[in-house]
């Protein structure tokens, strides 16, 4: 399972967000992505859960629902996604960038 950021509410998405985060669905077979979770039903929690934690203890929590990544789609954030970038490099993390360099996913297991 793939866990993406950020973490937009569907189909009620803030003014402005795209429906990218559909976009992996068309390339692949097997994975499955906490994108298009129905805001307010069952598995929401997850989405919910590690908004208000460090990046540390969201891992953690990701880990434990039974994720293996993260993706992140930069141009939705306003420093596209530097400082998120910055913070998974420090805790040593796989990162693999897009050629693109618009989208990273960050692997859970350690190096």
């Amino acid at each position: 399972m793939v866990f993406q950021l950020p973490a937009l509410d569907f189909p009620e998405a803030f003014p402005g967000a795209c429906y990218d985060h559909f976009r992996p669905y068309l390339f692949s077979q097997h994975l499955r992505f906490s994108f298009g979770l129905m805001k307010g039903r069952t598995g929401d929690e997850r989405v919910t859960s590690i908004r208000n934690v460090s990046a540390a203890e969201a891992i953690v929590i990701l880990k434990r629902y039974g994720f293996a990544a993260i993706y992140v789609d930069r141009a939705q954030y306003q420093d596209y996604g530097h400082e998120l970038f910055e913070g998974f490099t420090k805790m040593e993390l796989s990162i693999l960038e897009s050629s693109r360099g618009d989208l990273f996913y960050v692997f859970l297991n350690s190096k």
